[in-house]
């Protein structure tokens, strides 16, 4: 797995690779991070094991995983939340009549019915944002039963209302 920003979020790690027996098992190489205790930066080797962080070591046990990742220059965070968002409001243009009407360019009704088919790749954008839960403080009773049948899914964020 070739990672090329800064940041890697553990969580958006773990639902991105396979999890198959062998692979349940990741090293995070040369990675920088925050030790807890101390407050201090620190840079060493993460095992990842079934989806928790099992070891922290100055260096790491030789592994035949190719998935294995280096994250010298990279940082590794928590998974951020975004406690606000809508989940039928897409950001575009034909999102809100109420602040700028563009129903005679593509009806309300039109982008509700986009929004409601395209949730779930919306919502995958998060995780791959590092965004591992998200809060919809106000939306339509359908969101319910998006948020349900997701539940049990781990590539997708965690979905609170």
């Amino acid at each position: 797995m070739r990672i090329t920003t800064t940041f890697i979020v553990v969580f958006t790690l773990l639902f991105s690779t396979n999890t198959n027996a062998q692979e349940s098992r990741l090293w995070l190489r040369n990675i920088n991070y925050i030790d807890v205790i101390s407050g201090e930066a620190k840079k060493g080797n993460i095992l990842l094991e079934d989806g928790k962080i099992k070891k922290i070591a100055k260096r790491a046990a030789a592994s035949p995983n190719p998935d294995d990742i280096d994250g010298t220059g990279k940082w590794l965070i928590p998974g951020l939340v975004d406690a606000h968002i809508h989940l039928f409001q897409s950001g575009g243009l034909y999102t809100r009549p109420d602040a700028l009407d563009m129903t005679q360019y593509r009806s309300y009704e039109i982008e509700q019915t986009w929004l409601k088919k395209n949730a779930n790749d919306l919502l995958k954008r998060y995780l791959r944002l590092g965004i591992t839960t998200v809060v919809d403080v106000g939306g339509p009773m359908a969101n319910f039963g998006i948020r349900d049948s997701l539940k049990e899914q781990s590539d997708y964020p965690s979905l609170y209302m």
